[in-house]
């Protein structure tokens, strides 16, 4: 039997290349940011709270090339802001598993119990998994035949 996630209401996704403000991300719940890696220093430093993502970005990086940051915002709302940093160079499959990557960091706190969390984290990885297949078999199709 598959299980599939509540519905959620009011999910609104935006595209945005302006810069970001306070307000905009002061009334979300959640945001998910995806920068290039070859601008990642300049592109924090045009964050609302830069200083916040400049002290994680520089402590995660010692750790890790591409970390994922991760902050609540000293907002109303307490905004959950997951940030990502995409080379260049990525491939169609690289930057599917980031934005899976991320999306997953976005939902974790949102489960009440440890339940909640396993079953968030299998309805997203079964999501990535039906994505893989069905750009393996785009693949096939476009450049093996």
């Amino acid at each position: 039997m598959s299980q599939s996630l509540p519905e959620a209401p009011r999910v609104r996704l935006h595209a945005a290349s302006d810069a970001l403000r306070d307000a905009t991300l002061a009334r979300a719940d959640a945001a998910v940011l995806l920068l290039p890696v070859a601008e990642a220093r300049s592109a924090i430093a045009k964050l609302p709270q830069a200083a916040l993502w400049q002290r994680l970005y520089q402590a995660d990086r010692r750790a890790v090339p591409a970390p994922v940051l991760v902050a609540r915002l000293p907002n109303r709302r307490g905004t959950l802001v997951v940030v990502g940093f995409v080379p260049d160079s990525a491939s169609a499959f690289q930057r599917l598993q980031l934005a899976g990557r991320l999306m997953r960091e976005a939902l974790m706190p949102y489960g009440e119990t440890a339940s909640d969390q396993i079953r968030i984290r299998e309805g997203v990885k079964a999501n990535l998994d039906a994505r893989q297949v069905m750009l393996q078999g785009l693949h096939r199709e476009v450049f093996e035949k």
